[in-house]
């Protein structure tokens, strides 16, 4: 990404993700942390480095690094909670007096980072000129990926067609989740009309604005 691109992205996705350091279920029911990062199957949990919460139930000090049975203890508690469909409905919140262990915040930007680079990674073998997009059309990619997986191109052929194209009007029109609120989509979306409003390769970012003028 541009450099504006990814300053601006972890702003972005937390905005619309939030960020949450224990294990809840995400509306699918899968295990997550962080800002939305499946930890489902338990051993990519068991791979990080959980600590103690300040108040748990384990009797142990805060920031006490956590074993890894304990991790797949937690684990298993979350995913199959008696309480487990209302707590993939409801929100993180349900799950909190059920975890005693968490991520620091250093631990979280890292799993955040380390799944961005990863999936623009994968993005990059689609998209081959992706690094001479503008600052927008990248984070409007990203921000795609970041919730359907950084393989969604390979079944979005008109999104990806265009994308190519560098048509990012019509990559716009059709980078609508059904899943998502409007406020997601739009934001989403937002990237991706802002791109087609600029000079290709444009290092300064719009967003959180829209733009009407070539820049």
């Amino acid at each position: 990404m541009h450099t504006a691109a990814r300053d601006a992205w972890l702003d972005f996705i937390r905005a619309h993700e939030g960020e949450v350091p224990y294990m809840y279920l995400d509306t699918k029911g899968l295990v997550t942390v962080g800002i939305g990062n499946l930890i489902d199957p338990v051993a990519s949990a068991i791979a990080l480095p959980f600590q103690t919460k300040s108040q748990n139930k384990l009797g142990a000090p805060a920031g006490r690094p956590a074993t890894p049975s304990e991790i797949e203890v937690e684990w298993h508690h979350i995913k199959h909670h008696t309480k487990c469909l209302a707590m993939a409905k409801y929100g993180h919140t349900l799950c909190a007096p059920e975890t005693n262990l968490e991520l620091s915040q250093s631990s979280r930007d890292k799993l955040f980072w380390d799944k961005s680079d990863s999936n623009e990674s994968v993005l990059h073998e689609t998209f081959r000129d992706y690094d001479a997009w503008p600052a927008d059309a990248q984070l409007g990619l990203m921000a795609l990926a970041w919730g359907l997986g950084p393989g969604f191109p390979a079944h979005w052929n008109k999104f990806t067609a265009a994308c190519k194209a560098r048509d990012f009007a019509t990559a716009a029109a059709e980078s609508h989740i059904s899943s998502w609120n409007a406020d997601r989509n739009g934001a989403s979306q937002r990237f991706v009309r802002n791109a087609a409003r600029v000079h290709a390769g444009s290092e300064t970012i719009a967003w959180p604005s829209s733009t009407t003028r070539r820049i």
